[in-house]
């Protein structure tokens, strides 16, 4: 079907031990993780710098085949253990 590369996995200092991560799949198909606190805006700085692509930030929970994906705010932080993905500004439809 397809791969998928994970970068960046998240350890605690020291321990070992995994650590609750949000995860976000680009628009490559690559998976990056991050750690808490982290901001929407904070993922979109990082995938636009390697995209160079007008992109957006939905959670994967409100994806659905009837509906335009929301994009995730600025400032809406991203909860761990949860699936993000980076879209193409072309999917959004902005009422």
């Amino acid at each position: 079907m397809g791969s998928c590369v994970s970068r960046s996995p998240a350890t605690s200092a020291g321990s070992g031990r995994a650590v609750a991560t949000a995860k976000v799949v680009g628009l490559d198909g690559s998976m990056t993780q991050y750690t808490a606190p982290v901001t929407a805006c904070d993922v979109l700085v990082d995938n636009k710098r390697c995209q160079g692509a007008s992109v957006f930030l939905c959670s994967s929970d409100e994806l659905r085949f009837d509906v335009p994906p929301r994009a995730l705010a600025d400032e809406e932080a991203l909860q761990p253990r949860w699936l993000y993905f980076v879209l193409p500004m072309s999917l959004r439809v902005v009422s």
